[in-house]
């Protein structure tokens, strides 16, 4: 594994073997890519070139093997914001009460649907039988 050194002048590769702690992911070779190619592409991203422009100049494949690299490298891009989710630790239980009320609320706005849909057939049956005509339509008529 690798990190960069940052001086006044150019940026700097460092060796380190974290072997007895973590696999390390080794990089392909891409037709002549070394790691001081590598960092210098890096060094011209950070330095405000875009990924495309960096992939056509250098003839890569993928304009997202420069953030690849820099991830492998352990670099930070300092021009994107690092913002990290904070997931909301719900215990078990919270969620089970959540959604029983969640449930019973549901319940309830089908009992009133229900309700409504009853309440319109009853009226339609008694406006039919004072006033003798058909308020239903009927299936298959045409309008």
């Amino acid at each position: 594994m690798a990190y960069l050194e940052e001086t006044t002048t150019c940026l700097t590769l460092k060796k380190i073997d974290y072997r007895k702690q973590q696999k390390v992911k080794v990089m392909r070779t891409i037709k002549g890519v070394t790691d001081a190619i590598r960092l210098q592409i890096i060094q011209e991203y950070l330095e405000g070139a875009t990924q495309a422009s960096l992939s056509k100049k250098y003839k890569l494949k993928n304009s997202r093997s420069i953030v690849e690299w820099m991830r492998i490298f352990g670099i930070i891009d300092s021009r994107r914001p690092q913002t990290t989710m904070k997931k909301e630790r719900i215990t078990e239980s919270e969620e089970v009460c959540r959604l029983k009320k969640e449930l019973k609320e549901t319940k309830l706005a089908l009992y009133r649907a229900n309700m409504r849909v009853d309440f319109n057939d009853t009226m339609i049956d008694v406006a039919e039988e004072m006033f003798n005509i058909p308020i239903r339509k009927k299936a298959g008529t045409k309008q």
